[in-house]
């Protein structure tokens, strides 16, 4: 499986790589991505990701603008 992660907090984005691989140790993470335009610019350069685990608000605006322009 997949992931991509969005997450502008560190501690988090680490915590998230450490449970998903005890969750589902083999999920590969991607990227760790902390920015709206960052995240968009890699959905558009790269195949989409299995999953996606994505805080609500990101460095530069909210992860729901992510999906919904990335459609």
């Amino acid at each position: 499986m997949y992931v991509l992660i969005l997450e502008d907090e560190t501690p988090a984005a680490e915590r998230l790589r450490r449970l998903l691989a005890q969750a589902v140790p083999a999920a590969r993470v991607l990227a760790v991505l902390d920015t709206v335009a960052g995240a968009l610019a890699w959905l558009d350069a790269h195949p989409a990701p299995d999953l996606i685990l994505s805080d609500v608000q990101l460095a530069d605006g909210l992860s729901l603008d992510v999906f919904a322009q990335a459609v």
